[in-house]
């Protein structure tokens, strides 16, 4: 949950539908398996110009489009929204350029995962907001499970 974007609902996400980040040898076979780099359209002769985006697991494209629109509304400065921005700016839809920032997302968590370090450009700050929610959830889900007096911290 340190990367722009994320936060306990992709970060579930992600992991359930990624599993086991060596399976992907390298950020490419993750961004493909997500399906958010450009298919190519061609067949014998015919090279498409076009840049139709691949199919993938539906689950995480929907997560990484997710986390790219978050940064995109974050009121903070960070790299999602600066490749989102840039892309638009070069005259790409608005569409496409979510696909393009879900793909350098998608690089930069790989990267995280196998790293196993924080994501270099974390907002300590945000990411400190994300943890405290997360455990206001879960201490109100135990909350209606046991009982409130029953939740010992």
């Amino acid at each position: 949950m340190t990367v722009p974007g994320i936060g306990p609902f992709v970060a579930v996400t992600i992991k359930a539908r990624v599993g086991d980040i060596t399976r992907f040898p390298d950020k490419k076979k993750l961004a493909s398996y997500a399906g958010v780099v450009p298919k190519a359209g061609n067949s014998g002769d015919y090279v498409s110009s076009h840049n139709q985006v691949k199919k993938g697991d539906m689950n995480l494209k929907y997560a990484l489009t997710l986390a790219v629109n978050e940064a995109v509304k974050s009121k903070s400065k960070n790299v999602i929204k600066s490749f989102y921005t840039k892309q638009v700016r070069k005259g790409k839809p608005a569409q496409l350029a979510i696909v393009a920032a879900a793909r350098k997302l998608a690089n930069i968590v790989w990267k995280v995962l196998t790293s196993r370090q924080a994501y270099v450009d974390e907002d300590k700050r945000l990411t400190s907001k994300k943890m405290h929610h997360v455990e206001l959830v879960i201490n109100a889900k135990l909350r209606k499970v046991t009982g409130p007096g029953d939740v010992q911290a």
